[in-house]
């Protein structure tokens, strides 16, 4: 009897350690969920918030281009006497002045939402105090304590870089050779995705834009080759047709960038049966090109529509590293 006492006991205290090893371990994966959420929806609210002060500030600098367009109208006027034309010589320079002050803080806001946008790629340890940092630096934007020149040169955070370095997805290293081999080519990739905000209502379970990335290998010449998906059928009668020689702008996290020429006319794909408006876009690669784009991490792409200039935000740094890695391991 008292040994079977013996054994309950001993059943007994090991079920309690147990259970309370489990309770410990329990609480322990909730609270880091929960500080993982947290740290999401911290990173959502400064996302908000700066997509806020950029659209405001482009606004400003519309505002007031249009009315330094009006100024300047005005100033070669036959009717305007010499003290008006003083007046509105004093208007234009302090709109000028105005305007370098508005874009100046959309370049600094632009590049702390950059920081913003790669905290993902930091071990959830570093995200709370890289938040804090991020946070403090819009606060002294804010207040003009802090100008675009100076973020570059002491808020430069190579973290970011770092933790993108070697991340290789599976598709990535893909290849794909022409009929006679001379060509060869990565698969496409996905680069990145764009919904307008005005239209964003209309795109709830899909992105009004998705955006695929190869490279190209034909001799010793390189070409990058940009596929963009628009779910819509009325998108050409947005975006037109892209004539050959038109700029885009690849900007790596460093602010270096390297401009793209688009080698042939790119006529959209209209395909009514998926309701999809797809173009694509060939640029010739200088050896100065594949040398940064093997070695620097994405920010963003500037792609100039015959509307005008569109900015696209690039979330994967590492993609076209790795394409032109997979690419060059091929030789």
């Amino acid at each position: 009897m008292y040994l079977t006492f013996s054994v309950r006991f001993f059943n007994l205290i090991v079920f309690i350690l147990l259970t309370n090893t489990f309770l410990k371990s329990n609480n322990f994966i909730q609270s880091n969920f929960k500080w993982s959420v947290s740290h999401s929806i911290s990173i959502n609210e400064l996302l908000t918030d700066l997509n806020s002060k950029i659209e405001q500030q482009n606004q400003m600098i519309k505002i007031r281009k249009e009315r330094l367009s009006e100024l300047k109208e005005n100033l070669f006027s036959k009717d305007q006497e010499k003290s008006q034309q003083k007046t509105q010589q004093s208007q234009i320079s302090l709109n000028v002045k105005y305007i370098r002050s508005f874009e100046d803080k959309l370049n600094s806001y632009q590049f702390l939402l950059t920081q913003v946008n790669q905290l993902s790629f930091l071990p959830n340890i570093e995200i709370l105090s890289e938040l804090k940092r991020i946070k403090n630096l819009v606060e002294k934007v804010d207040k003009d304590k802090i100008n675009y020149s100076q973020l570059l040169k002491k808020h430069e955070n190579q973290k970011f870089a770092e933790s993108a370095k070697n991340y290789l997805f599976k598709n990535d290293c893909i290849l794909e050779k022409s009929m006679d081999g001379k060509v060869l080519a990565n698969q496409f990739v996905p680069f990145f995705a764009y919904t307008p905000s005005d239209i964003a209502k209309h795109y709830s379970e899909e992105d009004y834009m998705q955006a695929y990335v190869r490279l190209m290998r034909s001799g010793k010449k390189h070409f990058l080759e940009l596929r963009l998906d628009f779910n819509s059928l009325k998108a050409i009668q947005y975006y037109g047709i892209i004539e050959e020689t038109s700029p885009m702008k690849l900007i790596f996290l460093d602010q270096d960038f390297i401009y793209l020429e688009n080698s042939v006319t790119a006529r959209p794909d209209v395909q009514t049966k998926t309701g999809k408006t797809i173009y694509k876009m060939q640029c010739h690669l200088t050896k100065s090109d594949l040398k940064k784009i093997t070695k620097k991490d994405l920010d963003k792409l500037i792609i100039l529509w015959p509307t005008g200039p569109e900015i696209y935000q690039l979330f994967d740094l590492h993609t076209i590293q790795n394409l032109a890695q997979c690419l060059k391991a091929k030789n």
